[in-house]
Order: C-alpha cells, then sequence, then structure tokens
C-alpha cells in the first residue's frame, strides 16, 4: 500500500491511531501491524465478501489469510471471488467443512484455472506461492513439536 492507502484507512480508522506521518509510521513495527490490520479489516469487510471468510480468519488462521492475500495482490474483489469459488468447488465436490488442512488445494488451484479468468493470473500465483508457504511451515511445525 502506499500514503493514499495508509492515509485512508487511518482516517477510516481513527481508533487505531496510526501514526500521521507515512514515512515515519512505516518505519514503526507496532504502527505498521496496526495499518495492516485495518487494512485487511477493511478489505474483508467490504465489497461484499461474505462474512464467513472474517470468520475464518479467526477460526482457521490459514484458511482466513488466503483472502486477505487475495486482496493485497488484487484488490477486495480478488477476495470476493475467491471466496465465491472456495464455496462453489466446496459443493461441487460436496465438502462440508472448509477447511485450511482438509482441503484440496491442488485440484482447486487446477480448477479455478480451467474456468479462465475468473481471478489474475498474478493473484493466482500468488495464491499458490502463500499455499506453498504455509505448507512447509506447517511440516516445520510438526516437525518441532515431536523433538
Amino acid at each position: 500500500y502506499g500514503p493514499g492507502t495508509y492515509e485512508a484507512m487511518r482516517l477510516a480508522y481513527p481508533l487505531a491511531e496510526l501514526d500521521p506521518d507515512f514515512k515515519r509510521g512505516t518505519r514503526g513495527f507496532r504502527n505498521s501491524v496496526k495499518a495492516a490490520a485495518v487494512l485487511t479489516d477493511y478489505e474483508l469487510s467490504s465489497r461484499g465478501v461474505p462474512d464467513w471468510v472474517r470468520e475464518a480468519l479467526m477460526d482457521d488462521h490459514q484458511m482466513g489469510l488466503l483472502f486477505p492475500a487475495a486482496a493485497y495482490n488484487g484488490g477486495p474483489s480478488q477476495a470476493k471471488a475467491l471466496a465465491r469459488l472456495v464455496v462453489e468447488y466446496g459443493d461441487l465436490k460436496k465438502i462440508k467443512h472448509l477447511a485450511f488442512g482438509s482441503f484440496p488445494w491442488q485440484e482447486f488451484i487446477a480448477w479455478i484455472k480451467s474456468k479462465g479468468a475468473v481471478l489474475k493470473y498474478e493473484t493466482i500465483g500468488y495464491i499458490k506461492k502463500c499455499l506453498s508457504n504455509w505448507t512447509h511451515l506447517g511440516r516445520y511445525e510438526r516437525l518441532h513439536r515431536r523433538s
């Protein structure tokens, strides 16, 4: 995000008390985290992103974080499109509970690509990177829990 987005979030979320100076604010860790949190809230609260996406962010952080990732990469419309595709695919495959650990991500990505330009190509690539990182992180965490 840039100075325009930062200022819009600062004004939209006064209780976050974001530093009014963009450059100084982006250098401060605490302020940057608050700015990221309000931007995530804004992107997931606007433009028709379904409520279950915000709930997933709290209940299943890996599943929930895919939507801010899509929004970060391509705007709230991409988060909304991803949510619609996850539900559509879940219904198609008769998946009763949308959970990160049990969702067939590789098949889902292939299915998205077969549908054409529903999501931006760049957003699909970004989501694939997130999935790969979280999969590796999960393996690392499981390995070190045993030690």
